[in-house]
C-alpha cells in the first residue's frame, strides 16, 4: 500500500461505498484485521470456522474472545463500519463460551447459525440462529440425556436463513438428525443431509455410503464409495465432496456438478495437510488449508493465498502482515476472502477480510486498513441484548 494520510484512506472508503470522490477512484482491494479492532483474539477456533461471510459479499460473522478460554463473542463487520459486537455472555442465558464457530451464513447477511453453552436439562450444546431483527435464538435439543455430554449440533443454514439441519449425539450410538425451520420448530428426520441450498429444497450429503443429492424428486449418488457431499452452494448446482474422512478411502476433495461430474480439486505442491472449506457459486473458485491458506481455481489449480495476493494481485502489503493460516468462506462471486491466521506484528491469533473491488483501466491496487481508517474513532460498537 503506498503511503497516504487518513484524509485519503477516507475518502478511498468513501469511493468504494459510492459516495462522491472527485478525481480519486475507488479503491480495489480493502483489508481487515480484525485484531486491530479487539484487545483479545478474533481467531479462536473451536473446531468450527471462527469467521463467515455471507453469500453476496456485503457481511462478515465472526467472534472473538478477551481472552484465552473465557468466552467467545459474535462480531459482525460490513463495509465502512466498525466491527459490531452482537451479544456477549451478559446478553445470554449462561456463563461461559457465548459462542463456537460461525456455521452458516443467510446469504444476505440477515442471519448465521451457531453453537453456544445449554442450559437445557439433557444439552451440554445447542444450536442458535441470529437474526437482524430478532437477536439470538436457541433452537432447542432432541437429546434423550444417555450420555454425560450430550449435544445438538448444527450443519448447515439455508440461504434464505430460513432452516437449519444438524444431528444430536443422543441416544447412545446414534446421530439423531434435526430439522429446524421457522415454522415447524425443531423436529428429528431420519435423512443424511449435511448442506442446504437457498431455500432447503436441495441439499447435499451422504447416502449409502457415498455422497448425494437430495431433492424432491429422490436421492442420487454423486460421489465414490465412502464419501460425503459436504457443501452445496445456493443455487444447488456444485456440491463439494469429500473423501479420506471415512475407513480405508483416500484423502481426496472434488467438485461435482450435473454438466462435469467430479472434478478433483488438487492440494498445492508437496503440501502435507490439506482440505477445503468453500467453494464460490459458479464452481470457479475453491478455498481451504494446504500447510496453510489456499486458493484453488478451475483450470489453474492450487497456490497459496499468501502467494496469490502478492504475486497475482500485488497486494504485498496483506503478506506482510498476516500469516494467513486458513481460509474459511469466499463470496459467491469469489471476491471476498475471510480466514483467520497471526499478526505478524503482535502475534496474535487475528481472523481477517479481503474484498477485491474491479478498478476499470488500471491493474493498481490499494489496500485500504480500516484499522487505519478509523483509529480515531473508538471501540467496536455493541448492541444492546433482544428483548
Amino acid at each position: 500500500m503506498h503511503s497516504v494520510g487518513r484524509r485519503n484512506l477516507l475518502l478511498l472508503l468513501g469511493c468504494f461505498l459510492g459516495v462522491a470522490c472527485g478525481p480519486l477512484q475507488a479503491a480495489p482491494a480493502i483489508f481487515v484485521d480484525f485484531s486491530d479492532f479487539f484487545s483479545g483474539s478474533s481467531g479462536v477456533s473451536l473446531a468450527y470456522p471462527p469467521i463467515g461471510v455471507s453469500s453476496d459479499g456485503s457481511t462478515v460473522f465472526g467472534q472473538w474472545s478477551p481472552q484465552p478460554r473465557v468466552g467467545h463473542f459474535a462480531f459482525r463487520w460490513r463495509p465502512g463500519e466498525l466491527p459490531e459486537t452482537l451479544f456477549t455472555d451478559d446478553d445470554t442465558f449462561f456463563d461461559g463460551i457465548a459462542l463456537a464457530g460461525i456455521i452458516g451464513v443467510a446469504d444476505d447477511g440477515s442471519a448465521f447459525v451457531s453453537h453456544w453453552n445449554s442450559e437445557l436439562p439433557n444439552s451440554t450444546e445447542e444450536p442458535f440462529r441470529w437474526t437482524e431483527a430478532g437477536g439470538p435464538e436457541g433452537l432447542g435439543s432432541l437429546s434423550a440425556g444417555y450420555y454425560l455430554t450430550p449435544w445438538t449440533l448444527a450443519d448447515s443454514l439455508s440461504g434464505d436463513g430460513r432452516t437449519v439441519i444438524g444431528a444430536t449425539n443422543d441416544p447412545p450410538g446414534f446421530s439423531g438428525p434435526f430439522q429446524w425451520t421457522v415454522s415447524d420448530g425443531l423436529q428429528p428426520r431420519n435423512d443424511g443431509r449435511r448442506s442446504l441450498n437457498y431455500d432447503g429444497s436441495v441439499a447435499a450429503g451422504r447416502y449409502e455410503g457415498r455422497a448425494a443429492l437430495f431433492t424432491e424428486a429422490g436421492v442420487m449418488p454423486i460421489g465414490p464409495p465412502e464419501s460425503v457431499g459436504e457443501l452445496i452452494t445456493s443455487d444447488g448446482n456444485f456440491v463439494l465432496v469429500r473423501t479420506g474422512d471415512f475407513g480405508g478411502s483416500i484423502r481426496q476433495r472434488f467438485l461435482w456438478s450435473q454438466g462435469d461430474g467430479l472434478v478433483e480439486i488438487e492440494p498445492l505442491a508437496g503440501s502435507v495437510e490439506f482440505d477445503v472449506e468453500d467453494i464460490s457459486d459458479d464452481g470457479s473458485t475453491a478455498v481451504g488449508y494446504c500447510d496453510g491458506g489456499c486458493i484453488w481455481r478451475r483450470g489453474i489449480g492450487s497456490m497459496s493465498m499468501e502467494d496469490y495476493f502478492r504475486d497475482e494481485l500485488g497486494l504485498s502489503e496483506i503478506v506482510s502482515q498476516i500469516d494467513l493460516g486458513r481460509v474459511y468462506s469466499v463470496s459467491a462471486d469469489g471476491r471476498v476472502f475471510v480466514g483467520e491466521g497471526r499478526n505478524l506484528t503482535s502475534g496474535k491469533r487475528t481472523s481477517w477480510v479481503v474484498m477485491l473491488v474491479p478498478e476499470p483501466g488500471t491493474s493498481t491496487l490499494v489496500v485500504a486498513s480500516l484499522a487505519l481508517l478509523l483509529c480515531s474513532q473508538g471501540k467496536p460498537r455493541s448492541n444492546p441484548s433482544p428483548t
